[in-house]
């Protein structure tokens, strides 16, 4: 009887609940398709706003997920570090968050260490937290809930194993690749560990102190480890050189760069000009020569000194 009353009362909130976008605008549809329920059976659909608890509940995991996945791919934090945050730990005015890390540590209880913290993930961890509250018992800060009782513990309880509940709502949602395999917080990890790698000078030394790495030859063995970081990091070098190229070779022909290679460069481009019987040196002319001038470099580096 007490369950069915308590169900009458969540399904009216729900009738009388006003839902709005960011914008403030109405909102009568999600970026994604949810299980809705009717009776015994289920239909996936992205109409909002819910028509019972038992749809609205299926919307539960999801906040969670994508609150885990904003804090976990912004601070690149192992699972057992993001899994053990707690509120308590969030600065918002150093823009910083708090945890324990077991990594390179031989105490028992590992040790403290703290993390960047952009907005989003602390709008994020605002917005579990007041989740959580609504869960967890008095007292509590932990930011992970277990929403409904399992053998991972009781409702409210720390949530212990993140990547299973990523994993498991994902699927149920149908945002699941599954030439992608699992979902789980390590390929956040990488994710972050491949976009630094590839457009952030000294990578490796921001990579060792988000990562907690105790020495650089770690953050390499990690990012090399990747065949394909590894190959596009390659990639991204050559790109930049062969930008670099056009812009040293741009500086010359005007007369604004200085020192002994620039005088060299001048005459090998006045050669390259009267070979191919150019008046005026054109875009299409500076690519051609800054790509000779790359593969040439490319080749002398190769050669045994």
């Amino acid at each position: 009887m007490y369950r069915e009353k308590a169900l009458t009362l969540k399904n009216a909130v729900l009738a009388d609940f006003q839902w709005h976008d960011a914008e403030g605008n109405t909102l009568t549809k999600l970026p994604f398709k949810v299980p809705h329920r009717i009776g015994q059976g289920s239909f996936m659909s992205d109409a909002w706003p819910p028509k019972n608890w038992s749809t609205f509940r299926t919307l539960i995991p999801v906040v969670q997920v994508t609150n885990v996945a904003v804090l976990a791919f912004c601070t690149g934090g192992r699972h057992h570090e993001v899994a053990g945050m707690v509120n308590s730990n969030v600065q918002l005015d150093d823009e910083l968050i708090r945890g324990r890390t077991y990594k390179y540590s031989r105490r028992l209880g590992g040790i403290e260490r703290e993390w960047p913290l952009h907005e989003i993930a602390a709008r994020a961890v605002g917005i579990q937290d007041r989740l959580a509250a609504v869960i967890r018992p008095e007292g509590t800060d932990h930011l992970w809930v277990q929403v409904m009782p399992s053998k991972g513990g009781p409702r409210g309880a720390p949530l212990a194993d993140l990547s299973e509940l990523s994993h498991d709502t994902l699927k149920r949602i149908e945002l699941m690749d599954p030439e992608e395999g699992r979902a789980h917080l390590h390929r956040w990890r990488h994710t972050i560990a491949r976009l630094i790698g590839i457009t952030v000078d000294d990578a490796q030394e921001v990579l060792q102190d988000l990562f907690g790495h105790n020495n650089v030859e770690n953050v390499l063995i990690y990012l090399l480890s990747n065949a394909e970081l590894a190959a596009e990091a390659i990639q991204v070098g050559e790109e930049a050189a062969f930008v670099l190229a056009q812009d040293a070779l741009k500086e010359v022909m005007a007369g604004k760069a200085g020192g002994p290679a620039a005088q060299r460069i001048f005459v090998a481009m006045e050669d390259y000009r009267m070979q191919r019987g150019i008046k005026a040196f054109g875009t299409d002319d500076i690519e051609e020569a800054a790509m000779l001038l790359n593969l040439e470099g490319t080749a002398a580096a190769r050669q045994p000194r």
